[in-house]
This record gives structure tokens, sequence and C-alpha cells, in this order.
């Protein structure tokens, strides 16, 4: 029996699946999961800004009038999160900042949010598609000041990135061996037994092969097994039957009491009796075989065998 190619088993086929199938559930979860706690991490991040915002600015207007800038520098980095890389005050005469800052020029597209109520509006999210502004006014012994803090959007977006995928990385590694476990239970409990019967059936074995196979385990694998093994001796019972009867209808054509003769559509002789061979005076009923039965008819007879054919080719 030819072997059954390792791409086209079922045990492959049913491999290739259980792994596809995670796979694209995993994708799915994964893409979703990742949407989800962008959108959490943002919301965060945002009342992350408003309150250190809120902070700076309480602190600020407390020390504006009697610290130094360096001073002033050190209570804007005590508030800055990593959430605002930067921020400064600024007025008329001063100008306080930490931070990255880049051009004037270079903020013309960010989009300015102003702090109100000492925090953002409740429908705010930071964008991460360009950089914000945050500002807030501050009044200190009458002059006027502006507290700036800058949102890098595009950068914030790298690092919510870099912080979600390295989680999911190790989700991805947990769901990798839960996956993994799963094959090798699945090969054990599942492919392994079917494995075995399907050795069994492409080398051939015998009834008692498959009873042993079916008294090694209790699945549903076992009970296949012992019913190939039922159908294998049925098989061998009814092959021994017909090898029975073939015989005797030979023995009843062999020593029939009359003459026998077996013709092709040619009417060459294909089998014949020893009562025949007696009355074609041959030595034996070989020596008849492939002979053309008109070689031992009278002449007379032969039209009659050739019209008799011709009934029996038209169906008459």
């Amino acid at each position: 029996m030819p072997q059954t190619s390792w791409v086209q088993s079922v045990v492959t086929r049913l491999v290739a699946v259980f792994a596809l199938a995670s796979l694209v559930t995993s994708i799915t979860l994964i893409a979703l999961e990742v949407r989800r706690t962008e959108a959490l991490l943002r919301l965060e991040h945002t009342n992350r800004l408003a309150l250190s915002a809120r902070g700076m600015r309480q602190a600020l207007l407390t020390a504006m009038p009697r610290r130094s800038a360096d001073e002033i520098e050190s209570i804007m980095r005590l508030f800055l999160t990593d959430t605002a890389s930067a921020a400064r005050v600024r007025g008329e005469a001063t100008a306080v900042s930490v931070g990255d800052w880049p051009d004037d020029s270079a903020l013309r597209a960010a989009r300015r949010w102003p702090l109100i109520d000492h925090a953002l509006a409740p429908d705010q999210t930071i964008p991460l598609d360009q950089p914000t502004v945050v500002t807030t006014e501050l009044l200190t012994e009458g002059r006027p000041l502006t507290l700036e803090l800058l949102v890098d959007g595009p950068a914030l977006r790298w690092r919510l990135r870099q912080r979600i995928f390295l989680s999911f990385g190790w989700h991805a590694l947990f769901l990798s061996v839960a996956t993994l476990l799963g094959l090798l239970l699945l090969r054990r409990w599942f492919t392994g037994p079917l494995s075995q019967v399907v050795a069994l059936i492409d080398r051939g074995a015998d009834a008692p092969a498959f009873r042993e196979l079916a008294t090694s385990s209790r699945d549903e694998f076992a009970r296949l097994a012992r019913a190939l093994g039922n159908m294998l001796d049925s098989l061998a019972g009814a092959h021994a039957d017909l090898r029975r009867r073939e015989q005797a209808f030979g023995h009843l054509y062999e020593f029939a009491p009359a003459a026998m003769l077996s013709l092709d559509h040619e009417l060459r002789i294909i089998r014949a009796n020893r009562n025949a061979a007696a009355l074609l005076a041959t030595a034996n009923a070989q020596a008849l075989i492939g002979r053309p039965v008109v070689d031992f008819l009278h002449p007379d007879s032969r039209a009659r065998l050739a019209r008799v054919m011709e009934g029996l080719a038209d169906g008459g």
C-alpha cells in the first residue's frame, strides 16, 4: 500500500488548522487590545499632564516672586513628567525653560490647549499625530506670565507603542507556549493513536495487529482498530469462502459427465474439461487451450455455429 505524504496527512492538516486558528485569534485579539490599551494610555497621560500642569502652576505662583531662575527650573523639573517633554514660563522680559524646546516656527502647526479651571477639558485626550502645547496664564506681582507645556505626540506614540508591544511580547510568549503545549497534547491524545492506525494500514497489517493495537487503549481509536480487525477477518472469511466455491465449481466443470468447452469472442477455446479432451481426441484438456473450435467442427456445422454466434451478438 502506498505511503501517505505528510503534507496530505489528516494529522498534518489538523495541526495546521489548529495552529492557524490560534494565530488568527491571537492577531485579532492583540490588534483589539492594542487599540484599547492605546486609548487608555492616552487618557492616562492626559490626566497626568493636567495634574502636572496644575501642580506646576500652583508651585510657580508661590515661587515666582522670591526664587531665582535656577530654582524655578528645579521646581519645573520636579513637576515635569514623561508626558510633557518640555516646559517654560515666559513673559515680556523673562523666559525660563526646561527640556528641549523647538523653534517657534516648528510649533506653528502644533495644537494649543488652554488649561481650563486648572485642568483640561473632559472630552480632550492627547493627540498623537502632532505636537500639543498646553498653556495657562500666571499673574505674579501684577506681571502676566504664560506657562507652556510641550507634548511631542509622535514621540509619545512611539513610547506608548513600545510599552504596549513589550507587554504583548510577554503575552505572545505565553500564548506560544500554550499553543505548543496544546499541539503536544493534541499529538499525544489524538494524532499519536491516529498515526498508529494509519501506520498499520500503510504496511497492510493483518487482523491480529489491529486487535493488539485496540487492546492498548480505550478511546475511539481502539474501537476503530478493532472494527478494522473485524473487517479484515470478515474479508478473509469471505475470500476463503469464494475460494472454496471456486474450487467446487472447478471440480464440477472438470469432472462433469458431458464434454464442456469455454470460448472467447474469437471462438478460441479458453477452457476445457477431460471429457472434451477425450471427445476431441487430444492428449489432455490443456492441449485444446487457444485452438479455434471450428477446427473440430464438420464444415456443415461451421455455418450453423456462425449463425448462432451472430444471433448471440445481436442479442437474439
